[in-house]
């Protein structure tokens, strides 16, 4: 597989994405699609970041081996209930607000419902996309992510060997634009 191909992780029937993106950079990413509040999702946070530090070094290393690393919830539900379409976390100190951890580690909540004018028409038509990923929808907007992210979504589901289960799809490479690659 080349070093530059992020891997992917479908689990079909409960229509969750996890994709954990390995890039040869400092970044690593994991995402998850989230349709119910089961109310845990800041300890459900702490705990993938957890399993990407421990996939991202070995015992005995380096700690500043660790990569940067962002943990991303993408909601249909409002998960701190503040009306945000965009969350963004990271550690800072209580007595000094201005004095941050830097530990690279960022944890997003991003949420279909939001309601506040507070990110740019790109993120909303994403937002809205996961809400109605629909041809009709994906062809009516001109943001070309979302009609990438729609290709390759209508791609894995016309592939019968994708259809049950998790499955590794290497083999897709959500940054081109030009079709499954």
């Amino acid at each position: 597989m080349n070093k530059k191909s992020p891997i992917y992780y479908l689990k079909v029937r409960q229509f969750d994405l996890i994709s954990t993106l390995k890039l040869n950079t400092k970044r690593c990413i994991m995402s998850k699609c989230k349709k119910s509040d089961d109310k845990n999702l800041p300890k459900r946070s702490r705990y993938y970041q957890g399993m990407i530090d421990l996939d991202l070094i070995q015992k005995g290393k380096n700690y500043n081996e660790l990569k940067k690393s962002f943990v991303i919830f993408i909601c249909t539900f409002d998960p701190f209930k503040k009306g945000r379409h965009l969350y963004t976390f990271e550690n800072r100190c209580l007595e000094d607000l201005t004095l941050h951890l830097n530990d690279d580690t960022t944890k997003i909540f991003l949420n279909t419902k939001g309601s506040l004018d507070d990110v740019n028409q790109e993120m909303i038509e994403f937002l809205t996309y996961i809400e109605n990923s629909t041809d009709d929808y994906a062809n009516e907007i001109q943001n070309e992510l979302v009609k990438t992210i729609h290709n390759k979504v209508k791609y894995i589901k016309t592939d019968k060997s994708m259809e049950v289960g998790t499955h590794h799809l290497s083999k897709i490479n959500v940054s081109s634009t030009d079709g499954v690659t």
